[in-house]
């Protein structure tokens, strides 16, 4: 028979036994999250536009190349730098350790990317012109204290389309007019999602999305012509502009996870839609 001061050491031993297992536990677990990239973004609708972007290039494109996983990954990385520089830029204080780690490290992966893409992409070269001239236009609206404004949002979302059609071909030399048309259809559409999102929050009126709208379309079918592709975006983009109206106080009640939901899932119907009209969609040429 077992002694009972024997019993309670045995007890004692499996506590601390434990009790050490869960301490290893939770600092292996915060050691682990140290190195884990910082979820401190709440622009989810920047990185839902440039993979969308991506995935969008990949589908226009003739076949895979080993550039397209690397230019998203350079993407994303540039992305998350410039949100953490931006953050401790406005910070008064320094930015908790974990986030200099990713500042640090973003940077440096940044920089090697940039020279292995400025190496084997051919179009980057002929981007960097447009996209000096979205970031001269974004640091002239942050000047003028207006980058939050929708025209601001709306630029930001057209450099994130543009900057997700470099992997569009990207061993080859590009069709700048195809790239100029895509990149402008996607800006378009996506801009629509400012005005969705901030009638939604109430900083705009409700009826500002159609009026968005509506020239998109009229524009859409003057300069690349009527064909099933541009009847169906319209289509798409219409709905997306009537259910603010028509379903005002439904929508409005709605939580902005939701919003962004139904917005995802419009998404996945537009690249549906230029997924299936592939061939139509890289053949446009402007109707003047």
């Amino acid at each position: 028979m077992n002694h009972p001061l024997n019993t309670i050491n045995s007890l004692t031993l499996i506590q601390f036994f434990l009790i050490a297992l869960s301490g290893f536990n939770v600092s292996l677990i915060k050691r682990i999250s140290f190195y884990l990239p910082p979820y401190w973004s709440k622009q989810h609708g920047a990185y839902i536009n440039l993979m969308i972007s991506w995935v969008i290039a990949l589908v226009l494109s003739e076949q895979f190349h080993w550039l397209q996983p690397l230019l998203l990954i350079f993407s994303l990385v540039a992305l998350n730098l410039v949100e953490l520089m931006t953050e401790a830029i406005g910070r008064k204080s320094p930015l908790p350790e974990r986030k200099r780690f990713w500042l640090v490290t973003y940077f440096v992966l940044a920089c090697f990317l940039s020279i292995v893409l400025l190496i084997y992409l051919k179009l980057l070269v002929y981007s960097l012109p447009v996209f000096l001239i979205f970031g001269i236009v974004f640091v002239w609206l942050s000047l003028m204290k207006k980058q939050k404004s929708v025209f601001a949002e709306w630029v930001t979302f057209a450099f994130l389309a543009f900057a997700g059609l470099l992997s569009f071909n990207p061993d080859k030399t590009p069709d700048i007019a195809t790239l100029l048309i895509v990149g402008l259809l996607m800006s378009a559409y996506f801009g629509q999602s400012i005005f969705l999102v901030k009638s939604r929050l109430k900083k705009i009126a409700s009826n500002y999305t159609l009026l968005y709208t509506v020239p998109v379309i009229i524009f859409t079918l003057i300069f690349l012509g009527v064909d099933w592709f541009t009847v169906l975006f319209s289509f798409l983009l219409l709905i997306k502009a009537l259910q603010v109206l028509i379903f005002g106080s439904w929508y409005n009640k709605l939580k902005i996870k939701w919003v962004g939901m139904l917005e995802l899932g419009s998404h996945l119907i537009f690249v549906l839609l230029i997924s299936g009209y592939s061939n139509l969609v890289s053949s446009y040429q402007l109707v003047i």
